[in-house]
């Protein structure tokens, strides 16, 4: 047996969420196997992904992304790649992020001297990091000569503070 929508204001809801132009388009009867599932507060419980990438060249240090004042900014993995030819020596890769109000190297890729190298890490966060507002998440090489370049991809997500 189909259970009847009475209230006006849950048919309105259906009809926004559901994209309707016209609110009586909206179902007033639900079948009995649909569950309907209704969020009082669903904007506090929305997370928005973000995925962000960047490339440093030899000694550079390239901002990836620049954390939200408001929002705040959670990371749940990340992947550095690098290569370089064999001329690069003493070469260090690294993706660095605020916490806590300090600058923390998140993973990092130590060169080989004189030897083509091409390597990845990929990091997946058991439990995601919170990253400071307002701050600069980085992907940084050095490299006395020769040729390198740090791929950094960083994903998680940015929650609305409670």
């Amino acid at each position: 047996m189909a259970s009847e929508i009475q209230r006006g204001e849950i048919r309105k809801k259906i009809s926004d969420d559901l994209g309707f132009a016209n609110p009586s388009l909206a179902p007033t009867h639900i079948p009995d196997y649909i569950v309907p599932v209704l969020l009082i507060n669903d904007d506090l419980y929305y997370d928005v992904p973000i995925i962000r990438t960047e490339t440093a060249i030899n000694s550079t240090s390239t901002a990836i992304m620049t954390t939200d004042s408001y929002y705040e900014t959670f990371l749940t993995g990340l992947t550095l790649s690098i290569i370089k030819d064999v001329t690069s020596t003493s070469i260090l890769s690294s993706i660095t992020a605020v916490i806590g109000g300090a600058t923390s190297t998140l993973t990092a890729i130590a060169g080989l001297s004189l030897t083509i190298q091409n390597q990845t890490i990929d990091v997946a966060f058991s439990k995601p990091i919170k990253i400071d507002r307002s701050s600069v998440i980085n992907v940084t090489n050095s490299t006395a000569t020769g040729n390198v370049s740090a791929r950094a991809v960083v994903r998680g997500f940015l929650r609305r503070p409670a």
